[in-house]
């Protein structure tokens, strides 16, 4: 297992706080004062052990001088343990806070709000802190017939035809090929039962001179914030030199109009479409996704162009999951870069943490779902769970996450992370700066490498 943590320039020094306001009041302008906030922690990596005390320097200063005697509210909340919210005051522009990492292992998240005269807040920074994250193991089984249902699953998506319907894209950039897709995946799944077919869609660019067995594959998969893809597939940066594929997350097809977007979001209840049938194995919305990712793969390696030996997956955050999904339930996978991966350890709070996205079970008591729909949900999630599908892949896989996320927590990839198995080679990228949205810099060389682009 190889652990990569990520540290800036001034984390890996030790600094002193008179070096910290100094940098503050060279900033000097006599056009404004902006103010500023910044939290440092007493381990630059931000990992802890559990229970262990973690030290916080707060600074309060605007471009000139510290600013003297301002209200701060803390609120953190530790995996595990209820949230603690305390308002202090910044004397002289420091505020040194004393908290505890997480008494299990997992995830901390401290806020801290800048507050004005009025009590209003002005600034808010936010620190991440994990405790032991090598322990953090998943909180959803690994169902005796998980790979029986997904074989079948497969299977009777392969019992109908793939149809493609394939239609070229006129403006492709000079010496690239790229096509419009269409794929169907078996039959419609909800909420599109009144569509012909469960379809796939997809951009698949190539350098149109390509020998067959000649180029190596890259698909790309789409977050939550994607429904279709648009008139031009874009950001097609490989179809120079591989098989370039970005797929549709969502039944939508390419280039479609605005009323159609409307339309077809209203119809996925906004954002809603992840919580979907979750209490129903069979109908579940993400079932539908994951047989379009395993479809697009088969597509992909049937070109004649394929070598044969690279396909590369790679998303973040909805597109993390169905990478890693892919990477499960392809043996042909090579690949697998899954960055803030979503639908990640569904039921982590029966442990204590936080559930990853979407959230399903929002309410527990105990360590228990609180009403009927999340008691079944309980039953259906862990077929859809990224740590059980982790538990299933060989290919060499890279995962990332950022100690401010909070859409998908950082102890909820851990657990994927964990549940990889020890002879697959993997690396987990921590990043105490980001967000939801962070990548290890190390993958870009890794990337280029694997397809040859000079």
């Amino acid at each position: 297992m190889n652990l990569t943590l990520f540290t800036n320039a001034l984390a890996r020094h030790s600094r002193s706080l008179c070096r910290l306001l100094c940098l503050c009041m060279c900033l000097a302008s006599a056009a404004s004062a902006a103010e500023f906030l910044s939290l440092t922690a007493d381990q630059p990596t931000h990992v802890y052990r559990c229970g262990a005390p973690v030290k916080i320097t707060v600074v309060v200063s605007n471009e000139v001088a510290p600013l003297t005697g301002r209200q701060l509210r803390c609120v953190y909340q530790a995996d595990g343990a209820p949230g603690q919210v305390t308002t202090n005051t910044a004397g002289e522009g420091l505020l040194l806070l004393t908290l505890k990492a997480p008494a299990i292992p997992g995830w901390g998240l401290l806020s801290v709000h800048l507050l004005n005269d009025k009590g209003r807040e002005t600034l808010k920074r936010s620190l991440g802190v994990l405790s032991e994250p090598e322990a953090i193991r998943p909180g959803a089984p690994d169902p005796d017939d998980f790979d029986a249902f997904w074989a079948a699953q497969i299977a009777a998506m392969n019992a109908t035809p793939m149809e493609p319907l394939i239609q070229p894209v006129t403006n492709a950039a000079a010496g690239m090929r790229i096509l419009d897709v269409r794929l169907s995946c078996g039959a419609p799944v909800p909420p599109f039962t009144n569509a012909p077919a469960n379809y796939a869609y997809l951009y698949m660019g190539m350098p149109t001179d390509a020998s067959p067995r000649s180029l190596p594959a890259i698909v790309q998969f789409q977050g939550a914030s994607t429904i279709g893809l648009g008139a031009h597939p874009g950001r097609m940066w490989y179809a120079d030199c591989a098989i370039h594929v970005r797929m549709s997350p969502h039944s939508a097809r390419n280039n479609w109009t605005p009323e159609e977007d409307k339309e077809f979001r209203a119809l996925l209840a906004g954002w809603g479409y992840a919580l979907m049938n979750a209490d129903s194995r069979e109908n579940y919305y993400m079932r539908g996704m994951i047989l379009r990712v395993v479809r697009t793969l088969q597509f992909v390696k049937q070109q004649p162009e394929w070598d044969g030996k690279v396909l590369f997956l790679h998303g973040e955050s909805q597109g993390g999951f169905q990478s890693l999904v892919g990477a499960a339930l392809d043996p042909d996978a090579s690949f697998c870069l899954a960055m803030v991966p979503a639908m990640s350890d569904h039921l982590g709070f029966r442990l204590g943490r936080r559930n990853g996205w979407p959230n399903v079970i929002r309410n527990s008591e105990g360590g228990r779902p609180a009403d009927a729909f999340g008691t079944a949900a309980a039953r259906v999630l862990p077929y859809y769970d990224n740590a059980n599908f982790a538990r299933r892949i060989k290919c060499e896989t890279w995962i990332a996450t950022g100690l401010l996320d909070a859409v998908c927590p950082p102890s909820s990839v851990c657990a994927v992370f964990n549940a990889l198995p020890s002879e697959t080679q993997r690396d987990l990228y921590l990043d105490p700066k980001a967000g939801h949205g962070t990548c290890n810099p190390a993958v870009l060389p890794r990337l280029e490498a694997l397809l040859g682009k000079q």
